[in-house]
Formats: C-alpha cells, sequence, structure tokens
C-alpha cells in the first residue's frame, strides 16, 4: 500500500527512492500519476553496516539534515501533518513528526 501512495506524494518532478527489498516480487504502482508529475523512480538494496557510517555522518553534521526539514509537527497532529503535506506538496520539503 505504501508503494503504491509513494507516486501520489511526490511534488512535480519528484524522486520515488524504492530502499531494501519487498516480501512480494511484484508491486503496485500509480505509474500514470507518477508519469503526470513527471516523476522518476530509484531502488536502492540496502547496505550491510551502513548505519553506523550514516549516524555518524548526521551526528557530526557532516550531512545537515536540519536544511530538508520544512515543517514540523507534534505526534498528536499527525493527521494535520498528513493532510497538509498532501495539500501543499509545493513547499514541504520534508515534514516531520515529533514523537
Amino acid at each position: 500500500m505504501t508503494t503504491l501512495q509513494t507516486c501520489r506524494l511526490i511534488k512535480r518532478a519528484g524522486k520515488v527512492t524504492l530502499v531494501g527489498v519487498s516480501p512480494e516480487p511484484v508491486l503496485e504502482l500509480d505509474i500514470a500519476t507518477l508519469n503526470a508529475m513527471e516523476g522518476t523512480i530509484y531502488s536502492v538494496y540496502r547496505y550491510r553496516n551502513l548505519w553506523p557510517k550514516a549516524i555518524a555522518a548526521v551526528s557530526s553534521g557532516l550531512i545537515p539534515v536540519e536544511k530538508i526539514v520544512s515543517h514540523q509537527f507534534d505526534f498528536k497532529d499527525c493527521i494535520e501533518a498528513i493532510d497538509y503535506s498532501l495539500n501543499h506538496k509545493d513547499e514541504v520539503i520534508k515534514a516531520v513528526v515529533k514523537f
């Protein structure tokens, strides 16, 4: 279900990246919407033991993730966060739900 939704959540010329291996060999995609949005699909197989390096890169500031967060929502507002992200694709880069 999540894979099907990805094509509907991107902004124009956006990218969908499928990470890892699905338990199902065939995935359902909304190709018509992806095409209308001029989107691109990438796939990445997870690489073993990269999490510690990725965490260290974010922790040290080498990857400044705070620069891609455009909106923050409290957990109690997660429905609003989803609704806002869907209806404001042109301004939402990365929305974060705080726990």
